[in-house]
């Protein structure tokens, strides 16, 4: 999954919905926030890669590698937690 930088900037109010479907098994769904990939290179993230193609023809983009070893770093981004994180804010700011 992958997404072009020139249109998925990484701002705190822009988010990626994700679904993944495997045979046998119930939809997956995700709420990741833009900012999941912030500094994504220097933490050195498995799920969350920056890639910039330098004197290639792609655009650069901001990718997941949606693999069995990273659901770990994915499942903080379930939309039921990224929800609730949402709501949680919304009530201390009011």
């Amino acid at each position: 999954m992958f997404a072009q930088k020139d249109k998925f900037p990484i701002e705190e109010n822009v988010f990626l919905a994700l679904g993944i479907l495997a045979q046998g098994h119930p939809p997956e769904l995700y709420l990741i926030p833009s900012l999941a990939w912030k500094d994504c290179k220097e933490r050195e993230s498995n799920a969350f890669v920056d890639r910039d193609y330098e004197g290639l023809k792609s655009k650069p983009e901001w990718g997941i590698n949606v693999a069995k070893k990273n659901m770990k770093e994915l499942a903080q981004y379930t939309f039921t937690k990224t929800i609730e994180q949402l709501s949680r804010r919304s009530d201390q700011r009011r």
